[in-house]
């Protein structure tokens, strides 16, 4: 098997403040880069095994999902009919895969349910009456 020097790279996990310096790996003939996240099986894996990478990627998957959800229900023309935003929506849905166990702090927590309460604002609409009792 022949690794590929352009797509590997070196992630150092240290939980120092200052972390020292990384050794230099080489592959064949140039030195593999130096990076302080990388993404794995699409989770983001940080040097400091934090969870900040991955909740600012769900968040922003799921934001762009719901933006597309309101452009097909509030702008919808007269040939879709009125399930079909929500049919197209749904369907480009794909679970989430690596979501931040309990143990993240209170921030990240909050961002990922911020996302969560949108969503119900927008599919249950005037029935919506709090985050909680939709639970």
């Amino acid at each position: 098997m022949l690794l590929n020097p352009k797509k590997c790279k070196v992630l150092q996990i240290c939980f120092m403040k200052r972390s020292p310096p990384a050794p230099v790996f080489t592959l064949g003939i140039g030195a593999l880069t130096v990076v302080k996240q990388a993404r794995l099986l699409g989770l983001q894996i940080q040097c400091d095994l934090g969870w900040d990478a991955q909740v600012d990627s769900i968040v922003s998957k799921g934001s762009r999902r719901l933006f597309l959800l309101l452009q097909l229900l509030f702008r919808q023309t007269t040939s879709l009919p009125s399930t079909g935003g929500m049919f197209v929506h749904f369907s480009s849905m794909q679970p989430q895969f690596g979501t931040p166990p309990s143990t993240t702090g209170a921030r990240q927590t909050n961002r990922l349910e911020g996302v969560q309460k949108r969503a119900c604002k927008i599919v249950l609409g005037g029935q919506y009456t709090s985050y909680i009792a939709k639970l």
